[in-house]
């Protein structure tokens, strides 16, 4: 990130780093909300505008590469590499700015969830390995709604938290 958009008080380097930061919270939400799997490195990459893209999408809600050996136990990839971009740590700025973006974009999605869970409701019957008899009632449970604002922003900093740097996470990288 550093070769590609200068130092950290370069204009390029922050705009770039402000669509990751954009970026990388809607791809936690969306993957949070529809379970996407197969998230190696080769399947996440990085525009010349800082924007974080996730190809692949064969591996969603209840099944994942392996056999459906559900690896992958982070609801979404956080690597330290992309901490690092964050700044390093939960007490940086931009890391703030990441985490409060997440927030927001839960408790807006949240405000879709009816319509959202029928039009995934339509595509169940499809056949596809992706749903198996709970998927449903698993989707219900991870929009939260049985918590008010408040309690579903908390729910969701434990949800970053949790997918922070997992180990998870970097044996499948690794793998």
């Amino acid at each position: 990130f550093l070769r590609k958009y200068g130092n950290e008080n370069s204009e390029r380097f922050r705009s770039a780093r402000n669509n990751f930061i954009r970026s990388l919270a809607a791809y936690s939400v969306v993957s949070y909300i529809l379970q996407i799997k197969d998230r190696h490195n080769g399947n996440i990459m990085i525009d010349e505008e800082g924007h974080l893209i996730h190809i692949d999408f064969g591996f969603i809600f209840d099944w994942s590469p392996g056999k459906d050996m559900r690896f992958e136990s982070a609801d979404f990839k956080f690597t330290q590499e992309f901490i690092d971009i964050l700044g390093g740590n939960p007490k940086a700025e931009p890391y703030a700015l990441f985490v409060k973006r997440v927030v927001q974009g839960f408790l807006a999605v949240r405000e879709h969830a009816t319509e959202l869970k029928t039009i995934i409701e339509l595509m169940f019957y499809s056949g596809y390995p992706c749903f198996k008899p709970v998927s449903i009632q698993k989707l219900n449970e991870r929009f939260r709604l049985d918590l008010n604002p408040l309690e579903a922003a908390a729910h969701m900093r434990g949800v970053i938290n949790s997918a922070h740097d997992r180990w998870t996470t970097k044996i499948y990288d690794w793998i």
